[in-house]
C-alpha cells in the first residue's frame, strides 16, 4: 500500500513538473515574441496545453511567472562557472575558450535575451535586474583581466571597459550576426582584448 501511494505521489510530482515546464517554455517563446503586457495568461496556456488556472497554482501572477523565467537562466551563473574553469590558463586561450561557450549558451537561449532587450525599458523590475546581471557579468570577466595583468601576462589597462566590450560584443553577434563564423569572431575579440595575436592560430 505505501508502494503505490508513493508511486502515485511521485507520478502526480513529474506530471507538476512537466505542467510547469511547458508553461515556462510557453511564457518564454510568447513574452519574447510578443511582449510582457501583449501576452495573456490565456494565450499562454492555450501554448503550454494546460489549463489556465495552473498559471495561477504553480506561479500565483504572470510578473512572477516572469520572475521564474530570469530566474531560471542565470547568464552571470554561467560566466562565473566557465571563467572559473579557465581561470590559470594564458588570456588568448582562456578568453576564447570562455567566448566560444558563453556565445553558444547565448545562441542557444535567444529568447531569453530577446526578453530582456524587450522588457528592459518597459519594466523597472527586469531593468533593474538585467542592470544587476551585466554588473555581476562584467566584474566576473574583470577579475580575470586584473589578474592576467598581475600575472603580467597583459599590458595594464581599464579591465572593466575591456569586460564590457567582450560581453557586449558576445550578446550583440549571438542575437543579431547569424552570419558570424564562431571560431573566427573568438580568436579576433579574445587577441583584441588581450592585446596580442595568437601565432599559433595564425600558423595553422
Amino acid at each position: 500500500m505505501q508502494t503505490k501511494m508513493t508511486a502515485a505521489a511521485s507520478s502526480r510530482e513529474s506530471a507538476a513538473a512537466k505542467s510547469r515546464a511547458r508553461i515556462l517554455k510557453a511564457a518564454t517563446n510568447l513574452f519574447a515574441e510578443r511582449g510582457f503586457d501583449a501576452t495573456s495568461t490565456m494565450a499562454i496556456a492555450e501554448e503550454a496545453g494546460v489549463p489556465s488556472g495552473l498559471i495561477f497554482y504553480y506561479f500565483g501572477t504572470k510578473e512572477a511567472l516572469l520572475d521564474e523565467i530570469f530566474n531560471g537562466y542565470a547568464l552571470p551563473d554561467e560566466i562565473r562557472r566557465i571563467f572559473a574553469e579557465i581561470a590559470n590558463d594564458p588570456p588568448i586561450m582562456a578568453l576564447k575558450d570562455a567566448a566560444t561557450q558563453i556565445f553558444r549558451w547565448l545562441d542557444k537561449n535567444k529568447d531569453i535575451m530577446r526578453l530582456y532587450f524587450k522588457e528592459m525599458t518597459s519594466h523597472r523590475p527586469v531593468s533593474s535586474q538585467l542592470g544587476d546581471s551585466r554588473r555581476r557579468n562584467i566584474e566576473c570577466v574583470a577579475a580575470y583581466l586584473d589578474k592576467a595583468i598581475a600575472c603580467k601576462e597583459m599590458e595594464p589597462t581599464n579591465t572593466r571597459v575591456l569586460a564590457q566590450v567582450f560581453i557586449s560584443s558576445l550578446l550583440l553577434a549571438a542575437l543579431f550576426d547569424s552570419y558570424v563564423n564562431i571560431n573566427t569572431f573568438v580568436r579576433t575579440l579574445a587577441e583584441a582584448i588581450a592585446g596580442k595575436k595568437d601565432h599559433s592560430a595564425s600558423r595553422r
